[in-house]
C-alpha cells in the first residue's frame, strides 16, 4: 500500500515519533555534525535534534521557509543554498529530515526532489517525516527514494492508535537501526526486523489492525476518499478565507488546509489572544482543531475526512467568531 519494495524494508512502530527517533539515536554522530531541517519541521521532532545536540555536541541547521507564500521552487532553493553553504564550510551533514506534509503549516512538500538534491551534497542519511502522508495521499516510498521514511497508520489511514511504519530499503542501513528500547535480540540475529517484533509488553493488537483498515480504504477507493476530502476542504477553506476575509496562504494539501484568523487588535499585535487559548476556548465549545502561530499570525488547520460535511466547518466559524469578539 505504501509503495515499498519488499516486506522486508518495514518494520512496525507505535507511531511517526517513535520511527524518527529510532533513525536519530540509531546513527552515529560526531561534534560538529550537521543535523538540517526546516521551519517546518514538527515540534516534537526539534525536541530530538535539541537532545542530540545535547549529547553529541551536533549543529542543527533550520532552513528557514516562507510561509504564506510558499511553493516547491522557493523550498528547493532554499534547501538548496543552506546546502551549498555547509559544503563550502566543509561541512558533514550526518542527517537531513524533511515533512512529506507539514503538520504545522500543512503544506505538501517536494520530497523526491530534496531527497535527490541532498544526495547530491553527500548528505548521509536522508529522512522523511511521512506522519500525514499515509491514506492522504498517493504513496510510494520507494520512488520518493529516501534512506528511511517514516509514516503513521492512525491519521489518515484512519487505523486505530499506537501503529506507524519505518522504511529503511538499503540492508547496510538496517543493520544498523535498533529499537529505541533494547533487548536480547540486540545485534544477535543480523535481521532488523526481529529487533523490533518484539517489543516487552507492548500491546500490539494495534498492529493487526492495520491490514483491515488498507482493506476498508481498498473498498471506498484511495480515488474516491481523496476526490471526496479535496473538494471538501477546498470548499470549506474558501469559505472560511471569504467569511474572515483574509489571503489564501498556500495551496491545501489533500486533506489539510490553512486558514489565517483575522485580527482583533491593530497590527503589530494583531491579536490579543494567542494559539493555545484559542485551542481551549474552542475545545469548551466541542471543537478539535489545530490552532498554531507562524511568522506571529494565528492559523487554524482545517482537517476534511469522508465523515466530515460542509456544515461542520460553518459551525467551527461561528466559534472562531465567537472567540476571537
Amino acid at each position: 500500500y505504501v509503495g515499498a519494495r519488499s516486506a522486508d524494508d518495514l518494520v512496525l512502530v507505535s507511531d511517526a515519533s517513535e520511527g524518527l527517533n529510532t533513525v536519530a539515536r540509531s546513527l552515529v554522530f560526531e561534534r560538529g555534525d550537521v543535523i538540517l531541517q526546516t521551519s517546518f519541521a514538527y515540534r516534537a521532532v526539534r525536541g530530538i535534534y535539541r537532545y542530540l545536540h545535547d549529547r553529541f555536541g551536533v549543529d542543527v541547521v533550520t532552513v528557514q521557509l516562507p510561509f504564506p507564500g510558499i511553493d516547491d521552487d522557493a523550498v528547493e532553493q532554499r534547501v538548496a543554498s543552506a546546502l551549498q553553504q555547509l559544503a563550502a564550510e566543509k561541512r558533514t551533514v550526518r542527517l537531513a529530515e524533511f515533512d512529506h506534509i507539514g503538520a504545522d503549516p500543512a503544506v505538501v512538500m517536494p520530497v523526491k526532489k530534496l531527497v535527490a538534491l541532498s544526495k547530491s551534497y553527500g548528505v548521509h542519511f536522508v529522512l522523511i517525516d511521512g506522519a500525514h502522508a499515509p491514506g492522504q495521499l498517493p504513496l510510494n516510498v520507494t520512488d520518493i527514494g529516501a534512506d528511511g521514511y517514516v509514516g503513521n497508520h492512525h491519521k489518515w489511514l484512519c487505523s486505530t492508535r499506537t501503529s506507524a511504519f519505518l522504511h529503511v530499503p538499503d540492508p547496510r542501513w538496517q543493520r544498523r537501526m535498533h529499537p529505541t528500547t533494547l533487548h536480547e535480540l540486540y545485534n544477535k540475529t543480523g535481521r532488523w526486523q526481529e529487533e523490533f517484533a518484539w517489543i516487552g509488553t507492548r500491546d500490539y493488537s494495534a498492529f493487526f489492525a492495520v491490514k483491515d483498515a488498507i482493506a476498508f480504504r481498498r473498498r471506498l477507493t484511495d480515488e474516491a476518499v481523496h476526490a471526496y476530502n479535496n473538494a471538501l476542504c477546498e470548499k470549506a477553506g474558501s469559505a472560511l478565507r471569504e467569511r474572515w476575509s483574509t489571503p489564501v496562504p498556500n495551496s491545501p494539501s489533500f486533506s489539510l488546509v490553512n486558514v489565517q484568523v483575522p485580527c482583533n487588535v491593530a497590527m503589530p499585535e494583531c491579536y490579543d489572544w494567542d494559539a493555545p487559548s484559542m485551542t481551549q476556548a474552542l475545545v469548551q465549545r466541542g471543537f478539535w482543531v489545530t490552532v498554531y502561530e507562524f511568522n506571529s499570525l494565528i492559523f487554524v488547520r482545517i482537517s476534511c475526512e469522508v465523515y466530515n460535511t460542509f456544515d461542520e466547518y460553518v459551525a467551527l466559524a461561528d466559534a472562531v467568531d465567537d472567540v476571537v469578539r
